[in-house]
């Protein structure tokens, strides 16, 4: 980054769209996103999506403010996508 700038980029209901069952290339099937600015994989959780007010892009720094107002919709199916993971992971523990 030239002078210290930081980089921005909103993140808004179609970009947290994307984000929903987002996988590493390497196909380790951690989850995360696509930077929007240098396109290498961000890993990130939905809960941190659902929680936090910013991701930072670990390889250009770019940070995406996570716009909550106009996104509710994205982010509640986040939670409900999240909710259904762990619903699974209680199941195979039961079975083990």
């Amino acid at each position: 980054m030239e002078n210290n700038e930081m980089k921005e980029f909103e993140l808004k209901e179609n970009t947290l769209e994307l984000a929903i069952g987002g996988q590493g290339q390497d196909g380790t099937g951690v989850p995360g996103m696509k930077c929007p600015q240098c396109g290498e994989f961000i890993p990130t959780t939905i809960q941190q999506i659902s929680v936090a007010s910013c991701l930072v892009c670990p390889h250009c720094q770019l940070r995406m403010n996570i716009d909550k107002s106009t996104s509710r919709r994205a982010i509640d199916a986040l939670k409900k996508v999240n909710a259904a993971q762990n619903a699974v992971e209680e199941k195979k523990k039961s079975y083990n």
